[in-house]
């Protein structure tokens, strides 16, 4: 970097940007730093499996949780069908003569064939027979010149006069119906009294028949049998009360805002106390931006340049 201002300020230059690329070679490179593989994007393949996630037994309530919600939300649009997937294996496979004999189409003898073809013909032929008859008897029907509709059946009707107030109106009667219905006259029979008494003497016999309706407070007054029920050995069985998971009863016997008596009273050790302090955590300094771009720091100072950092120091003198 060659300086092409005032010859008189040529050295302090030179001085000052030495000085700068002094500091920047003094930086630890952050690269070096890094452990490599990162944890965090690089991890073993096949992952590492713990002897306890294999011995592990999972509760019911986190087996519970595990299996998916249905979800009830009904979709607007059908959803895409997913795409085949064709496995390298399937691709790969060859066929035994089995499997090709047996994908090879049924061979149908010729005879069967030919019978099949007659069929065929026959129900086309027949089926055009009756198609052109019914068409026939449709044409015949709707060419035919239209008749005159029938006329509506009327009753035969008589007139008839009825007065409403002082209005004298009109009015039509079926024929069927005859206007005055004429009662025959009751023609007196003479009866002796001794008839009547003997035909009364006979009504006030009581019926022998019996009376179909039965007594229903008479079957209620009856006793009952009285029965013991006895329950299945089952049914006991299903009475009994469920028994909870033991982390289903620790939710239940919780109870918030609840502090013992211990609690209150216990003393905390010195190792539960440097634990309860907090950590203070000291801000990082920004390397990026400083207030004192100039500034060297001590270590650069004091720092012994190797070889190769005198050799990498130095300008590159172009020709």
């Amino acid at each position: 970097m060659e300086y092409k201002g005032r010859p008189e300020f040529n050295e302090s230059w030179g001085n000052m940007t030495r000085k700068i690329h002094l500091q920047n070679l003094a930086k630890p490179s952050s690269r070096r730093l890094r452990p490599f593989p990162d944890p965090l994007y690089y991890q073993p393949v096949p992952p590492v499996i713990t002897k306890e996630s294999m011995v592990y037994k999972p509760t019911k309530r986190i087996e519970m949780l595990s299996t998916p919600v249905e979800s009830k939300k009904v979709n607007k649009y059908e959803p895409e069908p997913e795409e085949p997937i064709v496995e390298p294996a399937a691709l790969l496979f060859t066929p035994t003569e089995r499997l090709a004999a047996l994908a090879k189409p049924k061979q149908i003898p010729k005879e069967k064939r030919k019978k099949k073809r007659k069929d065929q013909i026959k129900k086309e032929k027949e089926r055009l027979k009756s198609s052109l008859m019914h068409r026939g008897e449709w044409l015949s029907k709707n060419a035919a010149p239209r008749k005159y509709p029938r006329e509506v059946h009327k009753h035969p009707t008589r007139p008839r006069y009825v007065f409403i107030g002082t209005r004298k109106i009109k009015i039509s009667e079926k024929k069927t119906i005859p206007k005055y219905t004429v009662r025959h006259p009751h023609h007196s029979v003479k009866v002796s009294k001794e008839e009547i008494m003997r035909h009364m003497a006979i009504l006030a016999i009581p019926s022998r028949r019996r009376e179909k309706y039965v007594d229903i407070i008479a079957k209620q007054a009856q006793e009952e049998p009285k029965v013991i029920p006895k329950a299945s050995g089952r049914i006991i069985e299903l009475a009994q009360p469920r028994q909870l998971a033991p982390d289903a009863l620790l939710d239940l016997k919780y109870k918030p805002y609840k502090v013992s008596k211990g609690a209150l009273k216990y003393q905390a050790t010195e190792r539960i106390n440097v634990l309860a302090t907090p950590i203070t955590k000291t801000k990082k300094i920004d390397t990026d931006v400083k207030e004192d771009p100039f500034g060297v720091s001590k270590a650069a100072l004091k720092a012994v340049c190797s070889k190769r950092i005198q050799e990498l120091a130095k300008p590159v003198i172009k020709e």
